[in-house]
Formats: C-alpha cells, structure tokens, sequence
C-alpha cells in the first residue's frame, strides 16, 4: 500500500470533533507511540539501567496522559474540557494557516515515518502490510460501529 492510500483511506474513518482538529490527532500519536512502547517496556528487564528504564516509563506515562486527554474531548462533553479545547483553539486555527510551522511539522512527521519503518523493519515487518491490515481493521470496526474503542484488543481481524 502506498502512504497517500492509507492516507486518503485512513481519514475516511476519523471520528473526532471539528473543533479539535490538530489537537485530537496529536494526542493520538502520542498515545500510540506510547502504547509501542509500554509493549517492549512490559517486556525488559532494565535493571540497573535507570537512563533507559525512566525515559521509556516517563513517555509511557505522558502517553497514557494524552490518551486520557483525547477521550475526554472525543467522549465526553464536559464543560472544562470543552472550556480547554476552546481556550486554544484560535492559536490552532492560526497554525492551521501557518506555512513554516506546516512546513516545520512536516519535517518533523517524516522523522516519524523514518522512526516507524526502522522499527517495522527491526521487528521483521512490512510497512505497506502494516497498512492493509490497519485499514482493514479500521473499516471492520467502522461497519461495527467500533470506531471509538481503545485498546490494542479492540480488532476482530488478525493482525499478524
């Protein structure tokens, strides 16, 4: 699968309120790239490595914070943090228009790309696998009506 498909049929099942576009994927990607690693953390044994074994549980920890976050906006309507959404919400929409800060954030989306396929290629995997099999989960979960799960066990297909 080619990145602009997965792209162009990814956000065909994106659930998430108007005004919290850029916040609510941001906290997502956090989120997942702390679900990634709290995987290989549950799996070490760091021992005496308290450089490796804080900075893994410190993101894991901000990650799982993130999720919080992005449920609460995406779950719920509660005034505080509709109240949050909307305090910044003008500062987003600004650098929603913002050609260096898109630019900016481009560049730094292809480090993440690059971070994805090593680590897809260190654990034996194909990208463009990885693709297909996500976007058949998405649209298995969009015609179940199980958009707005979370967890890792959410899916019906096989994954690998």
């Amino acid at each position: 699968m080619q990145l602009s498909e997965y792209q162009t049929e990814a956000i065909k099942t994106a659930i998430y309120p108007a005004d919290a576009k850029l916040l609510y994927p941001l906290l997502g990607l956090a989120g997942e790239a702390g679900e990634v690693l709290q995987n290989f953390t549950d799996k070490i044994d760091f021992g005496n490595n308290f450089n490796l074994k804080n900075a893994f549980t410190a993101f894991v920890e901000a990650a799982k914070n993130c999720e919080k976050v992005k449920k609460l906006i995406r779950d719920t309507k509660t005034e505080y943090i509709q109240n949050e959404v909307n305090d910044i919400k003008p500062q987003v929409d600004v650098l929603l228009q913002d050609e260096e800060f898109i630019k900016e954030t481009g560049k730094e989306i292809g480090g993440n790309l690059w971070y994805v396929s090593a680590v897809a290629n260190d654990l034996g995997l194909s990208l463009g696998d990885i693709g297909d099999i996500n976007i058949a989960q998405l649209k298995s979960r969009q015609e179940r009506g199980k958009l707005n799960g979370s967890g890792s066990n959410r899916w019906s297909l096989e994954i690998f």
